[in-house]
């Protein structure tokens, strides 16, 4: 678990017991796999300006806790720290359940604000690029009602076209011309056929 803190925070906890607090609980949960590994403060990472007025608070039963996680947007920001794997599908579910559209992402990245640190800035940027082009691949993606695929996607810049199988794998068609996947696309009472008849058409 990551704490944010804002500016002079840290400084205000030495005055209390936060840090024996965190040692005594990182000692106490470390055989489940639960500790606090890392603690920033807010100009360490990439947040938004407005990210303490929008946290969200946790309720619980305590009496002598209050606890906040980030808001949706600073905690999708979060996740583009990195170019990582996992991050980006951090941030993917993270988008989904917020359920943003593009414009919003856009203005969500927009209001970053990125530490001055080149190596961070070089991976924001690397991270944003790589969440905006599989967002606007995924606008471009179909779900089926099929027994046998679940969706398809069409590049048509690259003039690719992506099937997912239903506990399959994926396969990539290559040099499929857009018309030949309106084609395929606009037959949706066979769709229990796509499979046979995107094989029929894309090797004929």
């Amino acid at each position: 678990m990551d704490v944010f803190l804002w500016l002079r925070q840290a400084k205000e906890l030495q005055e209390t017991n936060f840090w024996e607090a965190v040692n005594e609980l990182n000692e106490e949960f470390h055989d489940e796999g639960r500790y606090i590994s890392h603690i920033f403060e807010e100009t360490q990472v990439i947040l938004t300006r407005r990210w303490k007025q929008q946290r969200v608070r946790i309720r619980r039963p305590w009496e002598q806790l209050t606890l906040y996680r980030l808001g949706d947007p600073d905690l999708f920001l979060s996740k583009l720290m990195r170019d990582d794997p996992q991050d980006l599908a951090d941030a993917k579910f993270i988008v989904g359940r917020a359920g943003w559209d593009e414009k919003e992402i856009e203005a969500i990245i927009a209001d970053a604000c990125v530490p001055d640190v080149r190596e961070l800035r070089e991976e924001f940027a690397d991270a944003a690029k790589h969440f905006l082009q599989w967002r606007r691949k995924m606008k471009d993606r179909i779900v089926l009602e099929s027994a046998v695929i679940a969706a398809v996607t069409y590049d048509r810049e690259k003039q690719t076209l992506d099937v997912e199988f239903r506990g399959e794998g994926s396969y990539r068609y290559l040099k499929v011309p857009a018309l030949r996947s309106i084609v395929i696309y606009s037959k949706p009472n066979q769709r229990e056929r796509f499979g046979m008849r995107c094989r029929t058409i894309l090797h004929t």
